[in-house]
């Protein structure tokens, strides 16, 4: 309809930015929030002038305050992050430079936790440096035709709890099957989800890994029986330090970073990555990327 012949008021029903023009100041500012049909954040800026009379400009800066609030998100996590294991560190340290050194089985389980905490802390860094590589378009790829076999091999080699928790691994690729991907890229892809997967499956676990290729494009999965991801947190798992459990993530190692370094890495060789959950528990995790 048209706004003609109405008032401010009754086309924006927003009381605030009423009052704020009707106070007939020079220049001011008023943030206006729409949350139907879509959420917008709106900067108005009011201009007072005798001749035109009121003059309204509207930016819109939802995306601004999106980054905003994402930039202060990432620096509270990284900090609440860094603290615990920052703490351990501190204190066994304490304890040993004031007398603990003397007692050898107490120094030595003091020794372990400030080794073990700031193996976390490097793991942590790393990945976020590995992250601002990606987003900042540093992380240098080049695509070819690559074997993939050869990669899930190397990819489990590398897993320290593989052994241990003495899974299963049924590989259904065929040593021929190949795919357009940087192989350093890929690897890491992989080992971030396999990694995952033996962590949170149970001792003499499966883990089923299968390739294929539908529509042009390569499709690879990751399933295995843990104990699943429900669909709440489905769709939120590939954010920055998302968890879904976060008492048993940071004890079996995790950085809260795996995830997010997969989706990066995958949209950067112009692909994708999604779960779904398995039957009749568990996840899995699929790859696509291009065929060439």
């Amino acid at each position: 309809y048209s706004p003609e012949e109405k008032t401010l008021l009754e086309i924006i029903r927003d009381p605030g930015l009423n009052q704020k023009i009707e106070n007939l100041e020079r220049n001011s500012h008023y943030h206006l929030e729409i949350q139907h049909p879509k959420y917008k954040n709106i900067l108005v800026q009011i201009t007072h002038q005798s001749s035109l009379g009121t003059i309204l400009f509207f930016r819109d800066i939802t995306e601004n305050r999106k980054l905003e609030m994402i930039r202060k998100d990432f620096v509270a996590n990284v900090s609440h992050e860094l603290r615990t294991p920052v703490s351990i560190i501190r204190a066994n340290s304490e304890t040993l430079m004031s007398g603990g050194l003397a007692d050898k089985e107490y120094s030595q389980t003091s020794l372990e936790g400030i080794f073990r905490n700031a193996v976390r802390m490097s793991s942590i860094l790393e990945d976020l440096l590995e992250i601002s590589k990606i987003e900042a378009g540093k992380y240098h790829i080049v695509k070819k035709n690559t074997r993939l076999l050869p990669i899930i091999n190397r990819a489990f080699d590398s897993l320290l709890g593989y052994a241990e928790k003495r899974i299963t691994r049924q590989c259904s690729v065929n040593d021929n099957f190949s795919l357009f991907a940087d192989e350093k890229a890929l690897e890491r892809i992989l080992t971030n989800l396999l990694d995952n997967a033996v962590k949170y499956s149970p001792f003499d676990g499966m883990i089923t890994i299968t390739a294929d290729e539908k529509d042009g494009k390569s499709l690879i999965t990751i399933a295995d029986h843990g104990h699943g991801i429900s669909k709440i947190h489905s769709e939120r798992i590939f954010e920055r330090f998302y968890r879904v459990d976060v008492g048993r993530s940071r004890d079996q190692g995790g950085t809260g970073l795996g995830l997010s370094i997969v989706k990066n890495l995958s949209e950067l060789m112009s692909g994708s990555v999604h779960h779904e959950p398995n039957s009749p528990q568990g996840s899995i995790f699929v790859i696509t990327l291009p065929t060439q």
